[in-house]
């Protein structure tokens, strides 16, 4: 008699912090392109998982650091950008100055994980090697880019969903992930681009940059959670 593995749902939410998932399915995708020298193009197989529709918004962080006992970040303070979020009044936008260390202990207390680079690209750009989460050319209007007034309240571009309907994955905030940058094991990785991003390069769903986990905190900068099923 064949077994057949259950079927698991294509959207869930994590009881914790009240965020919605959405199932990357398992399977065989296209990772990097041919002029990213730390990311030539090369083929991965990952497992089922699950991946946060949205990113982690100031709301859900201030959830956290209720239960926990842990202060919150500086709310962003930006002479050029006067209206970003002051106070962190603005629930629904991404929480920003959040270090690598400081994602993992929310994701430690939400019951999840940082998403690997190769779990975040996949789900950026599906199977088939999209440049950008919604295709292959830039569209400015689908990303939140080049913007002075800061970050915009998550999900605020459907047009710019990646082909598993995951929001924000190019613009609006760098989104820290799991891994090492190389073998030195001094900086984590980043993906994605932000809000104040000018050059549409950034926003290419193979693009990594790196920072210390433990010190850079930014304005620019978030994160969201993936799991296992």
């Amino acid at each position: 008699m064949t077994e057949h593995k259950a079927q698991l749902p294509v959207t869930k939410i994590n009881p914790r912090d009240g965020a919605e998932m959405i199932l990357i399915p398992a399977g065989e995708f296209l990772m990097g392109d041919d002029d990213m020298q730390d990311n030539p193009r090369h083929k991965v197989i990952l497992f089922d998982y699950y991946i946060y529709k949205n990113l982690v918004t100031v709301g859900m962080y201030e959830k956290f650091c209720q239960d926990t006992g842990r202060k919150m970040p500086s709310a962003p303070k930006i002479p050029f950008a006067p209206s970003f979020n002051p106070d962190w009044s603005k629930k629904d936008h991404p929480i920003v100055n959040v270090s690598w260390d400081d994602a993992k202990v929310y994701c430690d207390w939400a019951g999840v994980a940082l998403p690997s680079e190769a779990q975040w690209e996949k789900a950026a750009r599906g199977t088939q090697g999209r440049r950008f989460p919604w295709g292959d050319t830039f569209d400015n209007s689908k990303p939140q880019w080049s913007d002075a007034d800061g970050t915009a309240s998550v999900g605020s571009f459907p047009a710019g969903a990646s082909p598993y309907d995951v929001l924000d994955m190019a613009g609006n905030v760098w989104q820290w992930c799991a891994d090492w940058y190389d073998d030195k094991k001094d900086s984590r990785v980043l993906r994605g681009g932000s809000w104040l991003n000018l050059n549409p390069a950034y926003f290419r769903t193979a693009l990594r940059i790196r920072f210390n986990p433990t010190y850079y905190r930014s304005y620019v900068s978030g994160f969201r959670c993936c799991a296992l099923p």
